[in-house]
C-alpha cells in the first residue's frame, strides 16, 4: 500500500542547549560537512546533562533522525542518546562517548517526517481530545475522592469518559464505599481467573 503522505526533510531550529565550546556553536549540526572538523557542536563539559533542543518549524511526525559524522573514527562523537518528543520540541541528551575524560560533539542531524496540513489536523484534534479525556478523568478521581457522587456521576454521564474499567469501578464500589470485603475478594478472583483465561488464550494462538 502507498503511503498516502510523503516523507519530507523537517526545518528546525536550535530551541536551547546545554553549552558549547568556542566556535563549536550549536548551529553547526545542521550542515552536513563531514570533511571539515570545526562543522559540529562541541559542548564544553563532558557531565551528564548535556543536551541539545531542536525545534521543529511546523508541527510534524518525526520518523527519521538521521546522524552525521566525520570522515574518522572520533572519541567524541555520542555512541548514543535519549530521544525526547513534545509536541514540536525535541531532545537529545543522555550522550554517551568513548571516554569519561572526552566533552560531547555532534556533527550533524537531520530529520524527517511528515507535515501535510490535513494529517496534522487531525492529529491535533485526536491531541486536543485526549487531553480534554484526561481532564475529565483527573476531575472525576477528584470528585469520587471528595466523595461527591452526584458530580461524580453527572460528568461522568455527560461526557461519556469512564474513569476505569468495569471490574476496577466494580472494586472501588465494594472496597472503598461499601466495606464489603468479601464482594472484593471475589472481584479480584474473578480479575486472576479472566486475566488466566486470556493468558491461555494467547499462548493458544501463539
Amino acid at each position: 500500500m502507498v503511503d498516502k503522505y510523503e516523507t519530507v526533510k523537517l526545518c528546525y531550529t536550535i530551541h536551547k542547549y546545554s553549552s558549547y565550546s568556542a566556535n563549536y556553536i550549536p548551529e553547526n549540526i545542521m550542515v552536513n560537512n563531514p570533511s571539515d572538523q570545526l562543522s559540529r557542536w562541541f559542548t564544553d563539559s563532558n557531565t551528564p546533562s548535556q543536551f541539545i533542543m531542536l525545534k521543529i518549524k511546523a508541527p510534524a511526525i518525526v520518523e527519521t533522525i538521521k546522524f552525521g559524522k566525520y570522515i574518522k573514527a572520533h572519541a567524541q562523537t555520542p555512541n548514543n542518546g535519549r530521544f525526547i518528543f513534545a509536541c514540536t520540541i525535541l531532545e537529545d541528551s543522555s550522550f554517551a562517548v568513548l571516554g569519561p575524560a572526552y566533552n560531547y560533539t555532534m556533527w550533524y542531524v537531520e530529520l524527517q517526517g511528515k507535515t501535510h496540513e490535513d494529517l496534522m489536523a487531525s492529529v491535533l484534534d485526536t491531541i486536543n481530545l485526549r487531553k480534554e479525556e484526561e481532564a475529565v478523568r483527573m476531575l472525576l478521581k477528584h470528585l469520587r475522592r471528595r466523595r461527591y457522587k452526584d458530580a461524580f456521576e453527572a460528568l461522568s454521564r455527560e461526557s461519556g469518559v469512564k474513569l476505569e474499567g468495569d471490574l476496577q469501578a466494580r472494586l472501588w464500589h465494594a472496597l472503598v464505599e461499601n466495606g464489603d470485603y468479601k464482594l472484593s475478594e471475589d472481584i479480584l478472583d474473578e480479575a486472576v481467573a479472566a486475566y488466566q483465561f486470556y493468558r491461555t488464550n494467547d499462548n493458544l494462538k501463539a
